[in-house]
């Protein structure tokens, strides 16, 4: 099985019995939540990105929504009580696979490359996301992606009403570059992270 450190340097999409939620989530919480994530972009309109994870975000980047559709009541798996469903131990891979197959087998490669978050964060290529250049129902400000083994992972963030923050609002993979083709790319000329 791959630790927590383990995952801030995989090179290849891990398999559900080299991983598990559990880890995904410690991994969540130990490497990007409680930080913020400062991005200086050649961009007039936003210069400066500041990204904040939080616990509340991880079973929607993960796409739980869609295994635990609202006629399995999905919607009580999702937030701060599906953060606390995964950190102990109700909702695992196998706990998802039972609930509804089809739906686990459409969302688990998501899952599984999710801890590439870190990496796409640490050398994101970034894009101002434009939707109606795309069919997609996807609606971000930004998208943070890179490209391993012929996927795509892209994270989407948009921004906070409430705040000067951004969030982590998509997280997918796709083999076509049609989220990326023809948008506006713009360079990161500085990163760093903040403890929060």
């Amino acid at each position: 099985m791959l630790s927590v450190t383990d995952l801030l340097t995989v090179q290849t999409m891990p398999s559900v019995t080299d991983v598990s939620l559990q880890t995904i989530q410690l991994f969540y919480k130990e490497h990007l939540c409680d930080r913020v994530f400062i991005f200086e972009l050649d961009d007039k309109d936003r210069p400066i990105v500041k990204l904040r994870f939080s616990e509340k975000h991880l079973c929607h980047l993960l796409g739980i929504q869609y295994v635990l559709t609202p006629q399995m009541h999905g919607y009580k798996y999702l937030g701060s009580t599906g953060y606390t469903f995964i950190e102990d131990g109700t909702v695992t891979f196998d706990f998802l696979k039972t609930e509804n197959k089809i739906g686990f087998k459409s969302k688990k490669r998501r899952m599984l490359y999710f801890p590439f978050v870190y990496q796409i964060l640490k050398n994101p290529t970034t894009i101002i996301f434009n939707k109606s250049l795309v069919s997609t129902m996807i609606d971000v400000d930004i998208i943070l992606y890179n490209q391993l083994n012929n996927t795509y992972l892209h994270l989407g963030i948009d921004k906070d009403a409430d705040s000067d923050f951004y969030y982590p609002k998509s997280f997918y993979d796709r083999k076509k570059d049609d989220h990326i083709s023809g948008q506006t790319q713009v360079l990161v000329k500085a990163m760093r992270v903040e403890i929060d």
